[in-house]
C-alpha cells in the first residue's frame, strides 16, 4: 500500500541518516 511504502522510506532514509552519522563521527 502507500502509506507501507511511505513508511519504508522514512526507515530507510532514517537508517542512512543514522549510519552517516555514526561513521562521521567513528571517523573524528
Amino acid at each position: 500500500t502507500k502509506k507501507a511504502l511511505c513508511i519504508t522510506l522514512t526507515l530507510g532514509a532514517f537508517l542512512v541518516g543514522a549510519a552517516l552519522a555514526a561513521g562521521l563521527l567513528w571517523k573524528f
